[in-house]
């Protein structure tokens, strides 16, 4: 489990972030429980066809590691 891991939403097609990381106001700072690390996200933020996936940023000791490419890919219709 992190402290600091960020998701943001990316349109696969064309690279365009949707969501992007919110590292300023945690907007988009994954949450944790006794099951482990979750995020909730409101699909109407989300352009409906857009074909996207979800990228991680984590930040650890000062070091920001970004992560493309590591989720399913999902539409919202």
């Amino acid at each position: 489990i992190y402290t600091s891991l960020y998701y943001r939403i990316r349109d696969i097609e064309n690279d365009e972030i949707i969501i992007p990381f919110d590292t300023t106001d945690n907007g988009t700072l994954c949450s944790t429980n006794s099951d482990g690390m979750y995020f909730e996200m409101f699909m109407d933020s989300i352009p409906p066809g857009i074909l996207c996936t979800i990228d991680f940023l984590l930040v650890d000791s000062g070091v920001d590691q970004i992560f493309t490419d590591v989720s399913s890919r999902f539409k919202v219709i």
